[in-house]
C-alpha cells in the first residue's frame, strides 16, 4: 500500500527489525497487529486512520492518512509519541512491549491495518 495509514504506533516484533525498516509479516502477525490497532488505537484514530470517531473529533487525533503528515514523520519520532504520549494522546509506554510499539509504528506508516 502506497499510503502510510493509521498510529503507534502501534509492532515490528521487532525479531532484530529496527525502526525504519520494513518487516515482512506472516499472516497470523498481520492479524495480531490489526487487533491491537483496533484495540488501543482505533477508538480515537479510526480504523481508517482519519481520526474521524467521536472521540478523534474531540481530541483532535492526527490523521494518518494525510500526505504531508506522512512525509513529515520518522519512525522514532511515532515510537516516541506511542511511548510517552504527546499533546491529547496517553503515553503507552507502560501499557505496550517495545516490540508492541514498534509494531503499531509499522500499521501507521505500512498500512499493515488492512485498509
Amino acid at each position: 500500500m502506497a499510503t502510510r495509514i493509521v498510529l503507534c504506533t502501534l509492532l515490528t516484533l521487532s525479531l532484530g527489525c529496527s525502526a525504519g525498516q520494513a518487516k515482512e509479516y506472516s499472516e497470523a502477525e498481520r492479524q495480531q497487529l490489526q487487533a491491537l490497532y483496533k484495540k488501543q488505537c482505533a477508538p480515537c484514530h479510526g480504523e481508517d486512520g482519519k481520526g474521524q470517531t467521536p472521540a478523534g473529533k474531540m481530541l483532535k487525533a492526527r490523521n494518518h492518512t494525510d500526505p504531508e503528515w506522512q512525509k513529515s514523520v520518522t519512525d522514532e519520532q511515532l515510537i516516541e509519541s506511542i511511548t510517552n504520549g504527546t499533546g491529547n494522546m496517553p503515553k503507552w509506554g507502560d501499557k505496550l512491549s517495545d516490540e508492541q510499539i514498534r509494531g503499531l509504528v509499522e500499521v501507521v506508516v505500512r498500512g499493515l491495518s488492512g485498509q
